[in-house]
């Protein structure tokens, strides 16, 4: 507990550097590099569909790529729609064998962040 205090201590740079010095390098990248993984899963928790829509779905789905429907397509969401969500998260999180990658390349994406995209893009394609 000690020694995590310390190195607390001086990686907030609460104890001159010198004190610091021989632990530093191994244990501030071992920490630096928690910290950007937690900071980074904070930035990804929580993006909205449209978010996830523009970053990933829409190279693909905008144009028909692959065979995959395009946006506000309602003819061509239509039987996909008819399936239901749970169909429709059972094709995104494995891809396809007609060529959608697995989570439409956004590995970084969790199950409900996909959700999201997918119902953004259905919401869309009932508009019509």
């Amino acid at each position: 507990m000690k020694k995590t205090v310390a190195f607390v201590r001086c990686f907030l740079h609460l104890t001159p550097f010198g004190a610091c010095a021989k632990n530093r390098p191994r244990r501030f990248f071992a920490v630096a590099g928690a910290m950007l993984a937690v900071a980074g899963l904070a930035q990804a928790a929580g993006r909205s569909g449209e978010e996830i829509y523009t970053k990933t779905c829409k190279v693909c789905h905008e144009a028909g790529i692959a065979g995959s429907p395009k946006f506000g397509d309602k003819a061509a969401w239509e039987p996909r729609i008819a399936k239901g969500m749970d169909a429709l998260m059972a094709s995104a999180v494995p891809g396809t064998a007609k060529g959608m990658p697995p989570k439409g390349t956004c590995m970084d994406c969790d199950d409900a962040e996909l959700k999201a995209a997918i119902e953004f893009m259905v919401s869309k394609a009932k508009q019509g």
